[in-house]
């Protein structure tokens, strides 16, 4: 008899804490859960698709500083090491470069009056026309 009073007392009891009950989802899991597969499947491929697109376009052309680009230019003055940084030509810094040609090794000689700019990392030499205020 006292193995009937024990297993109903077990069984009496409640499994979790009294009152509690399952936490709702957030609104944007709601939103979510009520996406169907195929398009969560569709907008995950169209993100690849974008990534690597833009990784295949910077690669092939995108990126680099041409002929006709405007640069800024830093030396840091602890090394002495110089940087070169595309600018926006519609609205340059108040002093920038037009870079007027671009060489492809380190050794390269520009004309007589401009600023030549050698960029070890990149292999480059570019020919630079000071500038400054409006285009």
């Amino acid at each position: 008899m006292t193995e009937d009073i024990r297993r109903s007392s077990a069984e009496d009891r409640p499994a979790g804490p009294a009152g509690s009950a399952p936490a709702e989802p957030g609104p944007v899991k709601a939103i979510i859960a009520s996406v169907p597969l195929r398009y969560k499947v569709g907008a995950v491929a169209v993100a690849v698709v974008l990534v690597l697109l833009a990784i295949v376009g910077h690669a092939i052309g995108g990126g680099g500083i041409k002929a006709g680009d405007c640069v800024t230019t830093f030396t840091d003055p602890l090394n002495d090491n110089s940087h070169i940084f595309e600018a926006s030509c519609s609205s340059p810094p108040a002093l920038y470069y037009r870079v007027l040609q671009v060489q492809d090794s380190t050794g390269g000689n520009c004309l007589v009056g401009d600023t030549t700019f050698q960029d070890d990392p990149a292999n480059k030499t570019y020919c630079l026309e000071s500038a400054s205020g409006t285009p």
